[in-house]
């Protein structure tokens, strides 16, 4: 399941990049993040490591990922698996384009489902997702546009 999205942020690459990157800010518009904690010993790249929980209505899932993209205020690619969902893999990345001051984010996100049920229900899923990644963008681009 292929879903794409972007919008335009009125603020510079380096600016919105630091909302992708910094788990604090992570928080900030992704709803419901609870914690993001590197467990690599390298920090930031490609290789990185990490174990995130997340609260999904009344209960809370832990997620794990791994850097497999990264251009500093470019691009961030990222796999993630676990959850509840034990049978599915995620790949998203966050494309940044410098528009003179503005920047364009475009995001692309594959969901790979492995068992039947799942696929017999990833039409609602990817509704669900949609919603859901509109509102976290919502929120990104009033957090990251100056006052």
């Amino acid at each position: 399941m292929r879903t794409e999205y972007g919008i335009e942020v009125n603020c510079p690459p380096e600016r919105l990049w630091l909302f992708l990157e910094e788990p604090e800010k992570q928080k900030l518009w992704m709803k419901g993040l609870l914690e993001n904690v590197t467990t690599s010993t390298q920090q930031t790249g490609v290789g990185v490591t990490f174990k995130m929980k997340i609260k999904e209505g009344g209960k809370i899932a832990e997620y794990f990922g791994e850097v497999l993209k990264y251009e500093r205020n470019k691009l961030l690619g990222i796999k993630l698996w676990g959850g509840p969902l034990k049978d599915m893999e995620v790949f998203v990345d966050y494309t940044l384009v410098d528009l003179n001051g503005r920047t364009r984010l475009d995001y692309l996100s594959t969901v790979e489902i492995k068992g039947i049920m799942m696929k017999i229900f990833s039409p609602l899923f990817k509704i669900f997702s949609m919603m859901q990644l509109k509102s976290f963008f919502k929120t990104l681009k009033r957090l990251a546009e100056p006052d």
